[in-house]
């Protein structure tokens, strides 16, 4: 494999990453547990939150802290295991003579 070659691939395979992160970056994420929403969006920020009213009151601040932190985390391994797919994905199967 000549150098000439291997540019080409790289340069081929930065412009797919760069429309993946793009679609990525501009993706939801949402997740419901047991009356608690919440949706981040690909940057892993948070783009909402929503409570049940019926959890909304001083005997449950632990537990609902608790579902809100679950819930949100739950967004972010979504939106890290699609990243994980899809750049794995674009980089699977590189071959880089003296790398590997």
């Amino acid at each position: 494999m000549n150098i000439q070659t291997l540019m080409k691939q790289a340069q081929a395979m930065q412009s797919d990453m760069g429309k993946i992160e793009k679609e990525l970056q501009e993706k939801e994420y949402s997740s419901k547990i047991q009356g608690v929403s919440a949706s981040v969006n690909g940057k892993f920020e948070i783009t909402s939150v929503k409570l049940d009213k019926q959890l909304v009151n001083e005997d449950n601040v632990e537990i609902l802290e608790d579902l809100i932190m679950l819930t949100v985390n739950q967004c972010i391994e979504q939106a890290n295991a699609e990243r994980e797919e899809k750049l794995g994905a674009l980089t699977q199967g590189l071959k880089i003579p003296g790398m590997f």
